[in-house]
């Protein structure tokens, strides 16, 4: 954060050191930017003071992104990937991240197999999750891109048949090579760097409306360069693009490839059980996957203990007897 005096101005002690947590920074810009855009909305970030602002500071130092193209980006509304588990449907996040099809294709594969309560966390239930992911993440090289620029095929990507087919190149005795998990034409390290400072929160409000909210600037701060007399953080995103020539996610002026999975479930009467999603760049979809299947657990000790006794109302009465 040196090399950029706005941000050292405000994360830094001096020149080099960091603030602690019983630190507080005054931010002298950013109460004018936050009420700019509480004024006049979204088009004061790409068409107002703080897009000029921006495009100011990029002149200044060489910088790429200028003011024509704050107001040229168009937020694009995509209906989520749909799928089901055990009954339950799934809403999650469609391309360009290639979250919402991995989590449903790891989702379908395991959906093959049997749960048996009381064998979570056993070998082969370990083993059938790796392996569910190895073939879905093989799948996401391979198809995952821009729909502005490649087909993505999310009917394929989420179907049950596919799933199937999938789950029957599984060895029961012995784990798949990952080599052989990497898709012709995709990188072995694409995606490979993880990064822990994506955001996400989950809102359920008491008229049932539901927000499953991720954002990221990228690595530790993003670019670390704050515009001048904005403090708004510029994104390091570039990463989540491949450096392969002619592949489906080199560099272009389009959406990066992302993993991100912001997601819904849904009992099977529509009703809605949990939004959630988590940080971890390329690992997102895992994470999600396995607390998707910690709720299925919960879900089945709690039928289980309604069997043995009908006054148990919760979940964690379950637990408790």
């Amino acid at each position: 954060m040196k090399q950029c005096p706005d941000s050292a101005r405000i994360f830094l002690h001096g020149p080099n050191r960091p603030l602690k947590q019983v630190n507080s920074s005054v931010s002298p810009s950013s109460p004018a930017t936050i009420a700019r855009l509480q004024r006049h909305g979204w088009r004061e970030f790409y068409e107002g003071e703080t897009a000029r602002l921006i495009d100011r500071d990029m002149a200044a130092h060489n910088g790429t992104r200028r003011y024509d193209d704050c107001g040229e980006y168009k937020a694009i509304e995509r209906d989520p990937v749909k799928g089901s588990f055990r009954g339950n449907t799934i809403l999650s996040m469609p391309p360009s991240s290639s979250g919402g099809t991995t989590l449903i294709g790891m989702l379908n594969i395991l959906e093959t197999f049997p749960a048996e309560l009381g064998r979570e966390g056993s070998v082969d239930q370990r083993h059938h999750m790796i392996e569910a992911m190895r073939r879905a993440f093989r799948d996401r090289a391979k198809f995952s891109a821009d729909p502005g620029f490649f087909p993505v095929p999310i009917d394929l990507l989420t179907s049950k048949d596919h799933a199937r087919e999938l789950a029957q190149s599984i060895d029961p005795n012995h784990a798949t090579p990952s080599r052989r998990a990497v898709a012709a034409g995709a990188s072995p390290d694409d995606g490979a760097y993880e990064s822990d400072d994506t955001t996400h929160f989950s809102i359920i409000d008491e008229a049932g409306n539901i927000v499953s909210n991720t954002y990221t600037l990228n690595s530790f701060y993003g670019s670390q360069v704050m515009a001048h007399g904005t403090e708004v953080l510029l994104n390091d995103i570039m990463s989540g693009f491949s450096n392969q020539a002619g592949g489906r996610n080199e560099v272009k002026p389009k959406r990066p490839l992302s993993s991100m999975t912001p997601t819904i479930v849904l009992h099977p009467d529509g009703s809605p059980w949990f939004a959630l999603r988590s940080s971890g760049s390329a690992t997102i979809p895992n994470t999600v996957l396995q607390v998707t299947l910690i709720f299925d657990i919960g879900a089945k000790l709690q039928s289980f203990g309604h069997a043995l006794n009908p006054k148990l109302r919760s979940q964690g009465d379950v637990m408790q007897s």
